[in-house]
């Protein structure tokens, strides 16, 4: 072929490719376009020159006078493809935790109301039954979805996909210049129709985060394990960001046993004439014109004991309830206490020396609270919000990884003018630590410096991100994700007309929250009657609660009710069919689920607890359906299909039985 020929082929391909992703990926498109606009306008600098050789096409980077494939243009696709195996444990993310169950947790998982159930036993039937029936060393029959790291020119796309065959692919690319250039060489518009392909190119890591979760849902039951092929080590900084996604995903934060122990608390507690705040929306009450400073636990705190034990009485003190003992022993009364998780928090009750210590504290508790904290202080000075579910119709909720985020949502709720953060760290400190010394986390003895994305942990791998203070601070993923939904809640509820938050932590940057160390807080010599705010406090809480039922909302439990038992009934039928092949029993549970997940329902409550419950053990089954060699999958998929509808109707029954009992 002539030089002239060769040219006009690939302007030609170009054309076609853009007319291509102008219609199927428009987003992409217009990014390409700007890039080109650019280019014309001298504005950029281009790296790389496309070329042709005796070889083929390759890329000359005139940055290091270096080709990209050189003479090995198609030993780079043959060991690419060499690679690609249906083993789920070689080149592939690993999406879930592994758990192993004995004999005595079936037992105790049969015996036990599901909101009873620690997350990890109440998934014992489904995980330990297909643990038991695959191979220790097992192999895919199917791709369903994967992952291309790289594109280059292109040239091994189409013979990756053609080899795994997949419905799905993701296509990665970090630099859009090669990708821009790769639209000269490889024909995208021939891609074939009945595939979906979702392409990130040249992305920041958050902007590579949202398109990464979006290729993951659509598919998730198929997802346990993901394949991957990698053509470029460059594609290796979204390494974490991917990993920090599957350890954060909701049924691990969030379990459904969890869900359902909090909805069973929450109903009761409205039933027994709890004071419910109506967080629903900004209340702009007057006491929050005054001061407030929030306190957490991070090493922050401790560094700045001594200027809040001189500025106690200036400022509304915002506490939250692990470090009331901390407060207590410094000689600091907090005006507000707050929190949101549901364990026996005993270990910080008894460390407390005088409860009358915080007779004047209002406690703002997570209606999922443990009972015997409920119990330890006045009733009066309770006050309860919602958390994960909206049960008190209109009265709004609030979620969040940690109590801190939520604190700090709450202070904008109630319109404070001034917010200044100590211990809301996310971080660690310079030393190491991730919590004052009193606290009883210990999260600092076990943090993995180096991160192995292979086995990536929540709360012990160390990240590194934009810090208050310093320009770069370590953090765990744990916090990464306390301060997404931090900057959330301030996207949400803080009026930059309004508020001012200050960051005095050394700790991670917080957007919106100014950086201030305490020794540069100008004096403020006004103090504050607490005796008068308590009171105040009181009155405003009061006047934005309410603890009865109404008729309305007698109504809607009935409804709940009634569409509860509607949902029963679909189950007990499922539990009676009987399925001839794994694709029949997957095309009918994809139908139910859509029926009664996400149909528009007034049990949304319930609805998501299900569906957590199926995000849980459904990859589990895909998995198994999808491995090769199972013998009897009859049997196999009967059994699953009884043991899956014995759950979920018994999580229908005690959401059921919480509302009936008024």
């Amino acid at each position: 072929m002539e030089e002239n020929e060769i040219q006009q082929e690939v302007v030609n391909n170009y054309i076609k490719n853009m007319e291509y992703f102008e219609k199927n990926h428009n987003e992409l498109y217009k990014k390409i376009k700007i890039y080109e606009t650019a280019i014309e306008l001298n504005q950029i600098k281009e790296q790389y020159t496309l070329e042709y050789k005796d070889y083929g096409f390759d890329l000359l980077d005139n940055l290091s006078n270096s080709y990209l494939y050189g003479k090995n243009h198609e030993q780079s696709t043959t060991t690419i493809l060499s690679s690609i195996n249906s083993n789920p444990n070689e080149d592939s993310f690993k999406t879930f935790y592994s758990l192993k169950y004995s004999d005595e947790l079936l037992e105790t998982e049969k015996k036990t109301p599901f909101y009873k159930l620690d997350t990890i036993i109440s998934n014992a039937p489904i995980v330990h039954y297909t643990n038991s029936n695959l191979k220790d060393k097992f192999e895919l029959n199917e791709i369903y979805s994967y992952i291309i790291f790289g594109c280059g020119l292109g040239f091994h796309l189409e013979r990756v996909m053609n080899k795994v065959n997949s419905k799905i692919y993701f296509i990665v690319e970090p630099s859009l210049e090669i990708f821009r250039l790769s639209l000269f060489t490889t024909k995208y518009y021939n891609l074939s129709k009945n595939v979906k392909y979702i392409f990130s190119v040249s992305e920041e890591k958050s902007s590579f985060k949202k398109t990464f979760n979006t290729f993951f849902h659509l598919s998730f039951f198929y997802n346990q394990y993901m394949k991957f092929s990698l053509f470029s080590n460059s594609c290796k900084i979204y390494f974490d960001e991917i990993q920090s996604l599957f350890v954060s995903q909701s049924h691990f934060l969030y379990s459904y046993n969890r869900s359902l122990k909090n909805l069973r608390r929450t109903i009761h507690r409205i039933n027994n004439g709890y004071n419910i705040l109506n967080i629903s929306e900004k209340l702009y009450l007057s006491s929050f014109n005054k001061p407030v400073i929030i306190l957490a636990a991070g090493p922050s705190l401790q560094k700045n004991i001594e200027f809040l034990q001189k500025n106690r009485d200036k400022y509304i003190i915002v506490s939250i309830f692990v470090i009331i003992p901390y407060l207590e022993k410094n000689g600091i009364v907090p005006d507000i206490v707050t929190h949101f998780d549901e364990q026996d928090e005993e270990r910080t009750t008894k460390k407390i020396k005088n409860s009358d210590f915080f007779k004047k504290t209002i406690f703002l508790f997570s209606t999922g609270i443990n009972e015997k904290l409920l119990t330890f202080f006045k009733k009066e000075n309770i006050f309860l919000f919602q958390t994960m579910f909206e049960v008190k119709k209109g009265f709004g909720e609030l979620t969040s990884p940690s109590i801190g985020e939520i604190t700090y949502a709450l202070m904008l709720i109630f319109g404070s003018k001034i917010i200044n953060l100590i211990g809301i760290d996310f971080a660690l400190s310079s030393d190491d630590k991730t919590h004052i010394d009193d606290h009883c986390s210990g999260l600092a003895n076990h943090i993995e410096k180096e991160s192995d994305v292979s086995s990536f942990k929540f709360k012990r791998n160390v990240l590194q991100i934009k810090g208050n203070f310093r320009e770069i601070v370590d953090t765990l993923e744990v916090y990464r994700l306390s301060v997404e939904h931090m900057n959330h809640f301030t996207d949400m509820f803080m009026d930059n007309n309004f508020t001012k938050v200050y960051n005095l932590s050394d700790g991670a940057y917080l957007n919106n929250a100014i950086p201030l160390h305490s020794n540069k807080i100008v004096n403020n010599k006004i103090k504050l009657d607490k005796a008068l705010l308590y009171e105040e406090l009181h009155k405003e809480f009061l006047s934005c609660s309410s603890n009865e039922i109404n008729k309305l909302e007698e109504k809607f439990i009935n409804k709940k009710i009634v569409q509860a038992n509607l949902y029963l009934d679909i189950f007990k039928n499922m539990k009676l069919r009987k399925f001839k092949t794994s694709s029949e029993f997957k095309s009918v549970y994809f139908k139910v689920i859509d029926e009664v997940i996400y149909n528009p329902s007034v049990c949304t409550n319930l609805q998501k607890v299900l569906l957590n419950y199926f995000k849980y053990n459904m990859p589990h089954v895909f998995t198994f359906f999808h491995s090769k060699d199972i013998s009897n999958p009859k049997k196999h998929i009967n059994y699953l299909n009884k043991t899956f509808c014995t759950q979920i109707e018994n999580i229908i029954k005690e959401y059921i039985e919480f509302y009936n009992k008024k």
